[in-house]
């Protein structure tokens, strides 16, 4: 896949400039971030983070694994251009523009761990579950797949009317929430990507229980959820041991 066609999957990239000053008073994410970070193993040595985007959690496991080498993977190249500038001279810590999808550009067995947060929501339902396989066939045994999103509580088809009432309200309710926990720009933003999660366009929530099913299905046998307060923000980590 071209770098240009890898960039045309994504409306982020058209966002990387105001991303990181949206979500810098965003507690939410914080919590949500800090929650996978705790769940890596200690002594991780190497890391691979989906949906990277400017490097929010590539830099937090950089300073949560002194010995770790981490690759970000993001398919905005203009989120890989800040990422890279963010990143400085470190070097253990590199950025490359690719689909959390598409990763036969790595070899079996590659890691150690892999980390994502508000990512993998991007993908398709059938990219979601060919991505649970390939993440599965990168970790070598006894890895883990560890990563935040937020979720939906129902699914069901774009017209399902107990769908888009059950967005709707939880969208809005979001928006007024980080209206007044994050801030005006991350209300804003909020708001603007509300018909893009009605329209599942490029923003396609699913209930925890479908990526626990996805990833039993590519060969995790150990999986758990853990819920980020505030809960009805729907916000939840989930782990999967290789």
């Amino acid at each position: 896949m071209t770098a240009q066609a890898v960039g045309t999957r994504t409306h982020w990239n058209d966002r990387a400039d105001g991303y990181d000053s949206a979500f810098r008073n965003d507690e939410a994410r914080q919590r949500l971030l800090a929650a996978i970070v705790e769940e890596v193993p200690a002594g991780t040595a190497r890391i691979l983070d989906l949906g990277s985007g400017t490097g929010a959690l590539t830099f937090l496991c950089e300073r949560a694994f002194p010995v770790a080498a981490i690759v970000g993977l993001d398919p905005a190249p203009r989120m890989v251009e800040t990422a890279r500038r963010n990143a400085g001279d470190s070097r253990r810590v590199s950025f490359i523009e690719g689909p959390a999808d598409a990763l036969e550009r790595f070899a079996s067995h590659s890691f150690d761990a892999i980390v994502s947060n508000f990512a993998l929501h991007h993908l398709t339902n059938e990219e979601k579950k060919h991505c649970a396989g390939e993440v599965f066939r990168l970790l070598r045994p006894g890895g883990c797949f560890v990563f935040g999103d937020q979720h939906a509580a129902h699914m069901g088809a774009l017209d399902d009317r107990q769908r888009i009432h059950h967005l709707v309200d939880l969208l809005a309710s979001k928006a007024h929430y980080y209206l007044e926990h994050a801030g005006f720009a991350r209300m804003v933003l909020q708001l603007e990507l509300l018909p893009k999660f009605i329209k599942e366009e490029g923003e396609i929530m699913v209930t925890p229980e479908f990526w626990t099913d996805a990833l039993h299905a590519a060969g995790f046998q150990k999986v758990a959820v853990r819920v980020v307060e505030p809960e009805w923000l729907l916000h939840r980590v989930i782990v999967a041991e290789s």
